[in-house]
């Protein structure tokens, strides 16, 4: 798996886009600062979109009031097809999208430095896939609510390792 970089994600140039969008949104309306969900929409009309019966599709970006960060492709106003999520808290998911949920094959990495790549499921760890945990431990193998679950090998960063079930 990919460590500490994902594909495509310039992280100077997106931070300072990102700063610049939140900086605009402020003193644009009290109510912008006052209303989290209202910043939201706000940020939502400023990108660049294609809305269709009100909402927007096609490809684009959003940056959420919490700060976290999404790029890629939008159906009926929801994640849908292939993207990019970069929490505020740094930890980064990049793969496929369907209504809004993490579903086909991504990685995430988490801010500590464990990653998943593999199979998702409306969210969840589904499927086959492999994590390397931060302590250089690593499972490859079956997933079922984002749980180890059936087959599968277990390696400890010590070189022992157990191949089963």
């Amino acid at each position: 798996p990919t460590r500490g970089r994902l594909e495509g994600w310039a992280p100077e140039r997106q931070c300072r886009d990102l700063l610049l969008q939140r900086r605009s949104l402020r003193g644009h309306h009290r109510e912008l600062e006052a209303n989290p969900r209202a910043a939201d929409l706000f940020q939502r009309r400023r990108l660049r979109r294609r809305f269709i019966d009100g909402l927007f599709g096609g490809t684009g970006q959003m940056v959420y009031a919490n700060g976290d960060f999404v790029q890629g492709q939008w159906k009926n106003g929801k994640q849908d097809g292939e993207g990019t999520l970069v929490f505020a808290n740094g930890a980064k998911y990049q793969g496929d999208w369907k209504e809004n949920k993490m579903d086909g094959d991504g990685t995430y990495i988490w801010v500590e430095g464990a990653t998943y790549e593999g199979e998702w499921k409306m969210g969840r760890h589904e499927g086959n896939g492999v994590m390397v945990y931060h302590n250089g431990n690593r499972f490859t193998g079956d997933w079922v609510n984002s749980k180890r679950h059936g087959q599968g090998v277990m390696t400890w960063h010590t070189g022992e390792s157990y191949d089963g079930s």
